[in-house]
């Protein structure tokens, strides 16, 4: 909640850090969600996205990098 909040300044830090415990508790219901560090810098976590979108992607279609 912390940093989303210094990143973007919307809402207050406690219904940010709710949001964020929500999204945690989706990892229950969606055994392949992700959960990734976004204290890094934007750009880090950016390319982890994108990489994880990426491998994900060539994995589903038999493909390799």
């Amino acid at each position: 909640g912390k940093t989303l909040f210094a990143r973007k300044g919307e809402h207050d830090v406690a219904l940010l850090e709710k949001q964020r415990q929500g999204y945690l508790e989706l990892r229950q219901r969606l055994p392949k969600a992700v959960v990734v560090d976004a204290t890094n810098s934007a750009d880090s976590v950016r390319r982890e996205v994108l990489g994880l979108i990426w491998r994900g992607y060539t994995k589903q279609r038999g493909t390799t990098q």
